[in-house]
């Protein structure tokens, strides 16, 4: 009664001793895998910088720099009468764009009454939040998607599982973001200035990444290449 018993335990193991094999490297591989993810986050981590990579399309119809170059914000009546926190989001993005301006020697119109601005500059942002980024995996994003054999665990010939994961995949958020601005001359309401930014990401700080795209959107002022092309900026992590 033992001779059939021996034969399957013979049989197990020469059949499938090249599976039990391959799944040792697999889960090999897997490990190395994960030491270099590891390492890789490890050493981005002790960089004190990250790179906001923004798209920028500029157009420009000044030749110089202004000498006189005060500006006062123009609302659109998309933007006027806003209710909270649309209006303290878009206090924010001014404050934020006049820090930006001052670099390029802008100057805020003046509290006198008799002072006029040179230049009025229109702000609008847009911000959209996705569940996941372009380059994840749909498959185990969708709520059917996970625990399907195949593609979570591997099986070894003798029916040993050796990974099945504790959780589903957690979705990671991914935000679109876009910056526009224009300046007109207030002498005769000429657009002489328009610019835009986009970018794409996973960091949620706002208050972090529009900053860098504004820097991004006036760089080159006043007169940037002509055409799209990427720009980085650098800020702390």
């Amino acid at each position: 009664m033992t001779r059939p018993v021996k034969l399957y335990a013979s049989f197990e193991g020469g059949f499938f001793k090249p599976f039990s094999h391959f799944a040792g490297v697999y889960s090999a591989r897997s490990a190395l895998n994960l030491i270099v993810i590891l390492a890789s986050v490890l050493l981005a981590g002790c960089s004190g910088l990250r790179i906001v990579d923004s798209q920028v399309a500029a157009y420009s119809k000044l030749e110089a720099r202004p000498a006189q170059a005060s500006w006062r914000f123009e609302r659109l009546p998309s933007q006027q009468n806003l209710q909270e926190p649309q209006a303290m989001r878009q206090i924010k993005l001014e404050a934020m764009a006049a820090q930006e301006l001052g670099k390029w020697g802008f100057k805020p119109q003046a509290e006198s009454a008799n002072a006029a601005a040179n230049f009025s500059v229109q702000l609008s942002a847009r911000i959209q939040r996705l569940e996941r980024g372009p380059f994840d995996d749909p498959w185990q994003a969708h709520p059917f998607g996970w625990g399907l054999p195949g593609r979570d665990y591997v099986v070894t010939g003798s029916g040993r599982v050796i990974y099945t994961p504790f959780l589903p995949p957690i979705p990671q958020p991914w935000y679109v973001r876009e910056v526009s601005l224009i300046i007109r001359d207030t002498s005769d309401n000429r657009v002489v200035y328009e610019t835009k930014a986009q970018h794409e990401g996973r960091w949620a700080d706002d208050e972090a990444v529009l900053p860098a795209m504004l820097a991004a959107a006036l760089q080159g002022f006043p007169k940037p290449p002509e055409g799209k092309r990427m720009v980085n900026i650098e800020i702390p992590r």
